[in-house]
């Protein structure tokens, strides 16, 4: 039972790549490209959300995006 915890524990370590390469290229930390109609900022204007689909260029995968504008302190945010 102890080496089975330890082999599992071994199992999960940071500096080894993931068996696959998954089917979405990784996904770049920045601003996003949004473009909103203006029923979109309408529809944000009256508190709900805006979901967009994003096409990812591979056949049957896409990205999903949420704009939704939130009252908070800039500090809060930028933070």
């Amino acid at each position: 039972m102890v080496l089975a915890v330890a082999l599992l524990a071994l199992s999960a370590a940071d500096d080894m790549p993931h068996y696959h390469r998954g089917k979405l290229t990784q996904y770049e930390i920045g601003p996003p490209s949004v473009l909103l109609s203006n029923s979109d900022e309408q529809r944000l204007r009256t508190g709900k959300p805006v979901l967009q689909a994003v096409d990812t260029g591979v056949v049957g995968a896409r990205r999903m995006l949420m704009v939704q504008d939130i009252s908070a302190p800039a500090g809060v945010v930028m933070e």
